[in-house]
């Protein structure tokens, strides 16, 4: 979306994003590890690495509210405007896209052919097109999972280590 390439997306608004930044997920999987290192055999512990609800966000914030971080910090190479819509069912979908990313990107195309530059838009939105397709069943459905483990461990820590 910051860079303008999807400007449509197939998904639920009022649905949550459960998603971390990957440091904190491999920092917990080096506490994992050295705990359980400590401990010895055992009972086997299930560390879910995920957000808890309070702390995401939902497609609504990321398709039309984040906007305003795009023009606060704008990226270099932009190939549209930030912008977007969604699409409530497939129909509609398969419209918005084909309107706002296969049309455009046709004509972009053959404006790098008339330049002599390969054209790669139109190949680009087919791998958008499958990556949102492969990924609606999550995209549908909304995640909530039980991150006790996951909050703990931290506590194990020394407080210079945290």
């Amino acid at each position: 979306m910051g860079t303008g390439l999807m400007r449509t997306g197939y998904v639920n608004l009022n649905n949550r994003i459960n998603c971390i930044p990957a440091d904190v997920s491999i920092k917990a999987m080096i506490i994992a590890a050295w705990k359980k290192a400590n401990e010895g055999p055992g009972q086997l512990t299930v560390i879910n690495s995920a957000a808890e609800v309070h702390k995401t966000a939902d497609y609504n914030f990321l398709i039309y509210d984040a906007r305003y971080v795009y023009y606060r910090h704008p990226m270099t190479q932009v190939l549209w405007a930030p912008g977007g819509t969604h699409a409530p069912c497939k129909y509609v979908y398969y419209l918005l896209f084909f309107l706002y990313q296969v049309i455009p990107s046709m004509f972009l195309d053959l404006a790098l052919k008339a330049r002599g530059k390969k054209p790669f838009l139109l190949k680009l939105q087919r791998k958008v097109f499958d990556a949102q397709m492969s990924l609606k069943y999550f995209t549908d459905n909304e995640w909530v999972f039980k991150t006790d483990n996951f909050r703990n461990l931290a506590h194990d820590l020394l407080e210079s280590d945290r």
